[in-house]
């Protein structure tokens, strides 16, 4: 479950950076625009329908987002290093930097945020 969310949330983000992109927002004012979208509907969705965990939703939440924007800073980079030395598309650095993101915050939200107490 929640890979099928992460892929949904990963679309989410990927599809509204690309439409901030071409209404003309500058690279990573879209990338951080998008990611808290893609946070934003991660969370909902875990926490009600993966975790079923509600308790705590404050902490949770303050957890997630704190991963999510670590996650930001990573994409950030990933996209910025892809672009500018390897010179590779904007869509193709976005995609490659969810990929990457997506593993790591899973293993730290799975151990961290939705932990059992």
């Amino acid at each position: 479950m929640y890979g099928l969310i992460g892929l949904f949330s990963a679309f989410m983000d990927t599809i509204s950076f690309l439409l901030l992109r071409k209404l003309g927002f500058f690279i990573f004012l879209s990338n951080f625009i998008s990611v808290n979208i893609g946070i934003c509907i991660s969370f909902i969705l875990n926490t009600y329908i993966n975790f079923k965990k509600t308790t705590a939703i404050k902490k949770r939440a303050v957890c997630f987002f704190l991963i999510g924007y670590l996650g930001l800073a990573l994409s950030t980079f990933i996209i910025w290093i892809e672009i500018n030395h390897f010179y590779l598309s904007e869509i193709i650095s976005k995609i490659m930097s969810v990929l990457i993101v997506a593993i790591i915050q899973y293993l730290a939200n799975k151990f961290i945020t939705f932990q059992e107490k």
